[in-house]
């Protein structure tokens, strides 16, 4: 990230993480301070034990909507090939949890999450371009979050051409 100013560190900041009460019952500070690091030292196991903080199985976690920024930032900010997969995937938690056929103007968690990661579709699609270690996830996402008919077979229509 160099000497440039992070999207996702200033995520973090963002949030009132000490009034957002984590999954595990304790305030969500531990969860976003340590998610940055986590990805940036290519940790993919702390990603996987969000489970229990910003979801648990299929449900979310007050967390979500602010990890889902974060991800978002870190995508943003640049990540490699593998770190992204595993922000991918984190991402992909989220987008796929129970009450994803709420109305997007719904104040609920899920909603909000999900209009969270919708904003990030640009990114999400660069992904799915570009990085052939997080394809899979980044298609995933695509389907669960793109309201546009059409669009991400468009993508995929690309792609293969591309090749």
């Amino acid at each position: 990230m160099g000497s440039m100013l992070s999207i996702a560190r200033a995520e973090i900041r963002r949030h009132n993480r000490a009034a957002i009460r984590c999954g595990c019952g304790l305030p969500a500070s531990h969860l976003l301070d340590g998610l940055l690091e986590d990805v940036l030292t290519c940790a993919p196991a702390a990603l996987h034990a969000m489970d229990g903080h910003a979801f648990e199985g299929s449900f979310l976690r007050d967390p979500a909507p602010a990890v889902a920024s974060v991800t978002l930032g870190m995508l943003a900010d640049g990540l490699t090939p593998r770190q992204a997969e595993h922000v991918l995937w984190l991402m992909l938690q989220l987008a796929a949890g129970e009450g994803g056929g709420e109305a997007l103007d719904s104040s609920s968690l899920y909603a909000r999450t999900f209009r969270v990661l919708r904003g990030g579709l640009t990114l999400i699609y660069r992904e799915f371009l570009n990085n052939p270690w997080g394809r899979q996830e980044a298609r995933d996402l695509l389907d669960i979050l793109e309201t546009e008919q059409g669009k991400p077979a468009f993508y995929e229509e690309l792609l293969r051409s591309a090749c």
